[in-house]
């Protein structure tokens, strides 16, 4: 599919553009002995085909010593262009590999090596373009499995698990080869913010009752679709981006309503667009785009939709709970894992925007600023965590967690900056529910601690997972860490357990009244 976008791409938007690189590519060959006789059009499909098959967005070839790095993604082009294009004759792919790596055989004069560079160079402006269209701004919008995957720079296919090892190989990379490099779970080009994509991705942890579920509401709505030119509107797919969108953004207060219809019209005339199935930017299909309107509008009616309102309701009480969590354990790992935690303004409290124009809503900064307010007098209060958590939906809590924790890096900034970077091992039945690691500077020690995969495990009824949950579950600590800790985010006091040599807690003992933890030495939480 992205191989069609990007071909599209250069026959639509970039059409201008890839003419004028195959004219230049075709003066290249016109000055070659051996490749004169190459016809142009030929010249100009295969460089379309290769640039279509480009694996990266592109390459930074800037002298004519190509980087080893660049002339892989290069052969690799080629590779899938000869897959592709079978018919496409060996000297005009030969010629062309020879200019896009600079190879320059003997003949080659070293007025034509600068000219090939300059071509390379303008050709490399374009790769990027042409990927950010058809993979970013065209595929992601028509291949949506788990529309939480479907980010810039990500990869939409859900065919596997991330393994909690892949993870914490992914953040040592980090640490070693950037270690101040931001880590940044919304920007202002972010397809879904950082909350909304943490609940959809709970969706992954239930598919069957997530796919009954789609089943059934594409059942009941029938009626409401429309048929346009023997196709019923909105199709099964624009139908699908809808119920994820919904289950991403739905509202604390169903007051909001009439509210989350308008965004989500917006929102799915954009998608639609820019998807360009059924209608596009440039030549916009009217009648489609105001049925799949009136079918959000229908769907979202109290009038006409009562009982689904309630079933969706019903069904968002189980993902909003584990959503939130998910976004706890990802604000908490972005502060005292390796780089430099970036905070998107609007993203201090709950964060549940769309791509743009949804995510350029003016930010409350006064809602901000009461919020802090407030905060600064919870120093040492174990019933504010209580508090916080009665009332998770305002979203004060990722508010309490962001400022705990900064306030402890804060201190100790060499701890996470520069301090070492140890998965703790799990050990009991609730392993795989458990994510935690260890940042160790000298004397220096914080552990951080995120439940995981929670949804098809209990069922949540405003509360966290009981101590019966997590019985038997503990975390194996090195010999060298502190046997006492306190949890930045309660105050509690959390003794560890002998076990042979090392030292263990236990989950139980963690996470009893908060749903994630930043453990810190006892004699070194003083002011946290």
């Amino acid at each position: 599919m992205v191989y069609e976008k990007k071909k599209l791409v250069m026959n639509s938007l970039l059409r201008v553009e890839i003419q004028g690189l195959a004219r230049q590519l075709a003066g290249l060959a016109a000055k070659d002995r051996y490749a004169r006789n190459i016809p142009r059009l030929e010249l100009s499909e295969a460089l379309m085909e290769v640039t279509a098959c480009m694996p990266v967005y592109r390459t930074y070839i800037r002298s004519l010593d190509v980087p080893p790095a660049a002339r892989d993604a290069i052969n690799q082009a080629f590779t899938g262009a000869q897959a592709k294009r079978s018919e496409l004759s060996r000297p005009c792919l030969d010629f062309l590999r020879d200019v896009l790596t600079l190879t320059n055989p003997p003949h080659i004069g070293a007025e034509q090596r600068e000219e090939r560079l300059a071509f390379v160079m303008r050709w490399q402006q374009f790769t990027g373009p042409i990927v950010a269209k058809g993979f970013e701004d065209t595929a992601l919008y028509v291949y949506y499995p788990l529309s939480s995957l479907n980010e810039v720079g990500g990869n939409p296919e859900a065919s596997r698990v991330i393994s909690r090892e892949e993870f914490y190989d992914f953040v040592r990379e980090r640490q070693h080869r950037w270690p101040h490099a931001l880590n940044a779970t919304t920007t202002h080009d972010t397809k879904r913010s950082e909350d909304l994509r943490a609940r959809v991705n709970v969706l992954s942890e239930i598919p069957e009752e997530w796919g009954a579920k789609i089943a059934a509401w594409a059942k009941e709505h029938a009626a409401h679709k429309q048929m346009i030119d023997g196709l019923y509107v909105p199709d099964a797919n624009e139908e699908y981006l809808i119920y994820q969108t919904l289950v991403g953004m739905w509202p604390s207060n169903s007051g909001d309503m009439p509210f989350i219809a308008r965004r989500l019209q917006e929102y799915v005339i954009k998608a639609l667009r820019e998807a360009t199935i059924h209608t596009r930017w440039i030549k916009p299909n009217e009648a489609h785009e105001r049925t799949v309107s009136r079918f959000i509008e229908l769907i979202l009616s109290s009038g006409t939709a009562r009982q689904f309102l309630l079933e969706i309701a019903e069904f968002q009480r189980r993902v909003t709970w584990c959503g939130m969590i998910n976004s706890l354990g990802q604000v908490l790992l972005k502060i005292t894992s390796p780089g430099t935690p970036d905070f998107y303004q609007g993203s201090e409290l709950w964060d549940l925007h769309l791509v743009d124009p949804d995510n350029r809503q003016p930010v409350d900064f006064a809602e901000r600023c009461d919020a802090l307010s407030a905060a600064a007098d919870d120093s040492g209060n174990p019933d504010i965590a209580f508090e916080l958590m009665q009332r998770w939906s305002d979203g004060q809590i990722k508010m309490h967690v962001t400022r705990k924790a900064l306030r402890y890096r804060l201190q100790y900034p060499e701890l996470f900056t520069e301090g070492e970077f140890v998965p703790l091992i799990t050990q009991g039945v609730r392993t795989q529910n458990i994510i935690s690691i260890l940042r160790h500077n000298g004397r220096d020690h914080a552990v951080t601690v995120v439940p995981r995969w929670l949804a098809h495990t209990y069922a949540p009824d405003q509360k966290l997972p009981s101590v019966d949950f997590w019985a038997g579950t503990a975390l194996l600590l090195p010999e060298f860490a502190p046997e006492s800790w306190i949890n930045v985010f309660t105050s509690e006091r959390i003794d560890t357990h002998p076990a042979g040599k090392s030292r263990t807690l236990a989950i139980a003992e963690v996470l009893k009244c908060f749903p994630v933890a930043l453990l810190v030495p006892a004699a070194s939480a003083l002011g946290v």
